[in-house]
């Protein structure tokens, strides 16, 4: 079942108001009928459930994401490189491509967001050539022109053209089709009228505001040779083509010209600028006429009368448009753009293969050090320089173990540590000295380890007992650490104390650990950028956890904004150097925060500085302070849970 989220850069009911007809839309969103199934979803139209074969559903950019995983989508495609190529690009989902399709060489309509694309699709290599400057990916910019259905744009039998004749009552016929905008430049060609004289008239479709072109007329004392007319349908614009004596629009700027191969396909001979990309499938004087100085009146109005007085390269150009412009016959381009889709589905197949199997492998690796690195009969060690059990490590190492189905040496490790409890519940750092923050730490592998094997509910009992005793009446833990940890870290320890109240029904376990979490809150530097990310990724990660995410968003956010192309966040505002663990866990609170492609490249990043033992030094980089030399084991502990996250959410 293959599944297409579309885009469109403007609302539905304007292309119908515009005369494209629904046949044409429903096959332009879903050519060859390949997706089983296409959801339009934008933020500018409301629900429906079957418009031009798609179930529309209005979509704010902030629910984009999970809507695309509810619908379990596998291309999102964004028409236009502006407003819509933000709107899908900037709230991505995990594993979900977006294409983003571009129509204008105008850089102003290109918006900085187009880096974020997967693939991008150009109207033509002058639009190529703009979006290189900003996507770096030259492997994945293709080139899709736009098509023409040649059963609706063909030549039209001369004896079908009476009405137009007697609405329009002049020898020449000028045909303008486009908006009445600047880059359409109706103006110069209203200003050529003069030079062309009486016989010729102007007669300009398209949207628009034609006051100042009538005003224009009207001192050029020629407004009764321009005539305007608003929009109309493609079945009776292929008519105007045929009719008309020839079809200019001298554009200043093009993206594609579709109006062009429209006019082509029809046999009508075509007036315009010399630039690209019209002068890619117009080549002066076989299928088209082009001008150089098309902002001259006098230059175009003679190549307007050329085109118009020179019947022996009217009689050439009539018997070469249509078949010059062939290639863009719409069954063809919509077989292209099914090749580019084919293409997408099996690069990102491929890519999630190679990429998920370069992360198994760092995964396996990593969870073999841990085993190596557990001392038999107790626990995990501190770091490779001091081996060691580390009690704190070891007690929150048990859901990552179980999470790894090692449930045995998960129960080896809580055996352990009930071992090593104090009378009153506590747990001793390395320094022999107890802990609260350890005792909480070691309270969340008891509570997973009670999970599985209720004999180790005393124990967890007796450590939330032990934080109940160390916590003040405003919330606030006794803080004994002599070295530099930010005093909001018991943040972290929080949801194993609210797990602990909801578990075993102790209502003073859950109101102490909501009385906590209001404490530290309003501290003022509870969120702090100059926090190690090791610390800082803890606060976070609690405050998560306690229901705080719209707290933290708006802090991880600009937190990310700041990470590199390769994924690394540094250990801290302006450090040079980053904490291999405090990546792993910001990671894991991108994830958490539906932030997955941040996540994804955070974690690719610290399966790249992964070591050939498969464990982690503390830090790497210029200036290293936090063990560069000695591989830590919590380090990987965040690494195979950041794995773990990432495959729950698929």
């Amino acid at each position: 079942m293959k599944r297409l989220a579309v885009v469109p850069s403007d609302r539905m009911e304007d292309y119908l108001n515009q005369g494209y007809s629904a046949p044409y839309l429903k096959d332009y969103y879903n050519p060859g009928g390949f997706f089983d199934e296409v959801y339009l979803l934008s933020n500018l139209e409301k629900d429906h459930p079957g418009l031009l074969g798609m179930k529309v559903m209005r979509t704010t950019p902030v629910d984009l994401p999970k809507r695309l995983k509810d619908l379990n989508i596998n291309i999102v495609r964004a028409y236009g490189g502006n407003w819509a190529c933000t709107y899908a690009c900037e709230h991505k989902a995990m594993g979900v491509p977006v294409v983003v399709s571009v129509h204008d060489t105008s850089p102003l309509k290109l918006y900085d967001s187009i880096k974020h694309a997967d693939y991008v699709l150009c109207m033509s290599k002058a639009v190529k050539d703009l979006v290189l400057s900003k996507f770096d990916r030259k492997d994945r910019v293709w080139i899709l022109p736009n098509r023409v259905d040649f059963k609706v744009m063909g030549p039209k039998a001369q004896d079908n053209f009476k009405d137009l004749d007697e609405k329009y009552p002049f020898v020449y016929k000028i045909l303008h089709v486009g908006r009445l905008s600047e880059e359409k430049n109706l103006d110069t060609l209203i200003k050529a009228l003069p030079f062309l004289g009486d016989d010729y008239a102007v007669i300009a479709i398209g949207h628009g505001d034609c006051a100042v072109y009538k005003k224009m007329a009207l001192e050029l004392n020629v407004l009764q040779h321009v005539f305007f007319i608003d929009a109309v349908p493609n079945q009776e614009l292929a008519r105007y083509y045929s009719w008309c004596t020839c079809m200019c629009t001298p554009s200043r700027r093009e993206g594609f010209g579709m109006v062009f191969i429209e006019a082509l396909a029809c046999a009508c001979v075509v007036v315009t600028s010399d630039i690209a990309p019209l002068n890619e499938y117009i080549a002066h004087g076989e299928n088209g006429l082009l001008v150089k100085d098309f902002e001259d009146p006098e230059s175009l109005g003679k190549m307007v009368q050329k085109a118009c007085l020179d019947e022996d390269l009217r009689t050439k150009i009539h018997g070469k448009a249509r078949e010059s412009v062939r290639i863009f016959e719409k069954e063809t381009i919509d077989q292209q753009e099914i090749n580019f889709y084919k293409k997408i589905l099996d690069m990102e197949s491929q890519g999630k293969i190679t990429q998920s199997s370069k992360l198994n492998n760092s995964y396996q690796k990593a969870l073999a050090w841990v085993k190596s690195n557990s001392i038999p009969g107790q626990g995990i060690i501190v770091n490779t320089q001091q081996r060691v059990t580390y009690l704190e490590v070891t007690g929150y190492f048990i859901p990552t173990l179980m999470d790894a189905k090692e449930s045995g040496l998960a129960r080896s490790y809580a055996e352990f540590m009930v071992s090593m409890q104090q009378a009153d519940g506590a747990y001793e750092g390395p320094d022999g000295k107890k802990y609260v923050f350890d005792t909480g730490q070691a309270l969340r592998g008891l509570m997973a380890a009670s999970q599985s094997w209720p004999e180790f509910k005393p124990a967890a009992l007796k450590a939330a007992d032990y934080l109940l005793s160390q916590m003040q009446t405003s919330g606030l833990f006794n803080f004994n650490y002599d070295y530099a940890i930010p005093p909001e870290i018991p943040l972290f320890i929080l949801p194993a104390l609210k797990e602990a109240g909801k578990v075993f029904q102790r209502s003073e376990y859950t109101q102490a650990a909501q009385r906590s979490l209001a404490y530290y809150k309003q501290q003022a530097k509870v969120l702090n950028p100059k926090y190690l990310t090791h610390f800082l990724a803890y606060i976070l990660d609690g405050l998560i956890d306690m229901g705080e995410s719209d707290f933290v968003r708006p802090f991880v956010q600009d937190l990310f904004t700041k990470q590199g192309k390769d994924g690394r966040i540094r250990a801290y505002a302006g450090a040079h150097w980053v904490c291999s663990v405090g990546v792993a866990q910001l990671a894991i609170v991108g994830y958490k925060l539906g932030m997955h492609k941040n996540a994804d490249l955070a974690l690719d990043y610290v399966a790249s500085i992964q070591n050939p033992s498969g464990g982690f030094y503390g830090s790497y980089g210029w200036g290293a302070k936090y063990f560069p030399k000695a591989e830590i084991s919590w380090a990987n502990k965040f690494f195979l849970d950041a794995i773990h996250l990432k495959r729950k959410l698929g």
